[in-house]
């Protein structure tokens, strides 16, 4: 804590008064040391609070640059062209979930700088549950409560999702997917449907990938295909699409008809897509979904406290100036009268503080209560309008 300046300016002024107007003769020695004193302390004083300001000063940059910054980002990220927002998730066992996961992990990656916590992710997501998918979430974030294991980050969510809902690893289901694949519409439905499925297929080697493609296709695409012998999955794609032109085939525009999972655990037909029935969220728009989460609320308090502190740090920085400023007028006006005393007493050879007056009239003046520049009584010389004199 910085000592009150105020209370040793008052004091050292108390000190002036008395040794001033004081009835009884004073030693001018006594009197110097004395201010001499008064002024090494507040010189340490002003030193001290010369640090206080600093470390003050560096507060407040600090806060200032961070509260900044984080106002750009947010504005950046209000700047940004809307990307599509999450498909809710509705419990279906599988890579849904993977495919859930990956939407989301979208938007973190887009939206950096509004979804910077972990606590506003947690909330982000959770909005996009329903179903069995919700009523999970519901028992199993109050179960871990009660036992005091709560998930707080979006990682250790995740991993709780694929614990429940993706029983089988996700490249198995794929295989198996891809084994049951057969082009039923175009070529360009059936090829989105096994890059798909490769998503979650790491260590499948380019022959068997091309392969595995050439194998669904129809029979006349797949002859086309096998002739040409492409040597990678995309020279395999490329050939297929020609051959759809060429021979005039692919004009319907229904799915393979092929689903990603077997039905019987719990995915539709319809390319892989979640089934349940639920209808998708009104949430198109990123920004107005973001302002109806809690996470919103969260962030502008942080910024409004930020506000708060930097304007609390900003004035104590402006008292701390101004009290310096007191103090290096006061440190002045002790320095100068130091000064003044010790030139006088050099010019009279140590028997006076005042230029032109003896020890002995100097202390009559001060016995009497006398002025030492017209020697009247009454007032002080610092205080006296009148020429100079030397009679009593």
């Amino acid at each position: 804590m910085v000592s009150n300046p105020r209370r040793i300016i008052r004091s050292s002024l108390l000190v002036m008064s008395s040794s001033s107007s004081s009835s009884a003769a004073v030693d001018p020695a006594a009197a110097l040391q004395q201010a001499m004193q008064q002024m090494g302390a507040m010189h340490a004083e002003m030193q001290r609070m010369q640090a206080h300001t600093q470390g003050l000063q560096s507060q407040l940059d600090v806060a200032s640059a961070a509260s900044a910054a984080a106002s750009a980002g947010q504005v950046l990220d209000r700047n940004l062209p809307k990307i599509p927002s999450p498909v809710p998730f509705v419990g279906a066992t599988g890579p849904a979930v993977e495919e859930f996961v990956n939407s989301v992990d979208r938007q973190f990656d887009y939206y950096v700088s509004s979804f910077a916590k972990e606590d506003t992710r947690l909330r982000y997501v959770v909005n996009y549950l329903q179903g069995k998918a919700a009523s999970w979430w519901t028992s199993t974030k109050a179960d871990l409560e009660k036992v005091g294991t709560p998930i707080t980050t979006w990682s250790e969510f995740k991993e709780a999702l694929r614990d429940r809902f993706q029983p089988v690893g996700s490249a198995v289901l794929a295989r198996e997917a891809l084994d049951r694949s057969q082009q039923k519409g175009s070529v360009a439905s059936y090829t989105e449907h096994f890059y798909r499925c490769m998503t979650y297929i790491k260590d499948m080697s380019v022959a068997d990938q091309v392969h595995q493609y050439g194998r669904g296709l129809k029979k006349e695409i797949r002859q086309e295909v096998i002739r040409e012998q492409p040597d990678t999955l995309a020279d395999a794609v490329m050939v297929a699409h020609k051959a759809e032109s060429f021979l005039n085939i692919g004009s319907f525009t229904t799915s393979h008809g092929r689903s990603f999972v077997p039905r019987q655990q719990g995915y539709s037909a319809s390319s892989g897509g979640s089934s349940g029935g639920s209808s998708a969220m009104d949430i198109n728009n990123i920004e107005l979904d973001l302002e109806s989460l809690d996470s919103i609320e969260d962030r502008d308090d942080h910024h409004r406290g930020e506000s708060t502190r930097i304007q609390q740090l900003a004035a104590q920085v402006n008292e701390l100036k101004s009290q310096q400023k007191v103090q290096q007028s006061l440190l002045a006006m002790f320095q100068g009268r130091s000064n003044q005393g010790a030139s006088n007493g050099a010019s009279n050879g140590g028997g006076s503080l005042v230029s032109g007056v003896s020890k002995e009239d100097y202390s009559r003046c001060r016995t009497e209560n006398r002025c030492l520049n017209c020697r009247t009584v009454g007032h002080v010389a610092r205080e006296c309008t009148k020429p100079r004199s030397f009679k009593w």
